[in-house]
């Protein structure tokens, strides 16, 4: 079972270096240019650490896009 993250609010979130994988809930927003998969199991942009994840047939759901 992954960390629960349903509503969490990541928009000035650092995640650089974030290892990143089985998440449970679809977080409130994402820190600007950072996707969720349509799965709802993987953040990932630029600094993610993905070394271990399997993306195999993973689609982006959305893009954390910050309007300020």
């Amino acid at each position: 079972m992954g960390a629960n993250l349903a509503n969490a609010d990541f928009t000035e979130a650092n995640l650089y270096k974030v290892i990143l994988g089985f998440i449970v809930g679809i977080p409130k927003s994402l820190p600007n240019g950072w996707m969720l998969s349509i799965e709802g199991i993987f953040f990932c942009s630029y600094g993610a650490d993905l070394r271990t994840a399997n993306l195999t047939n993973v689609t982006i759901l959305w893009i954390g896009i910050n309007s300020s």
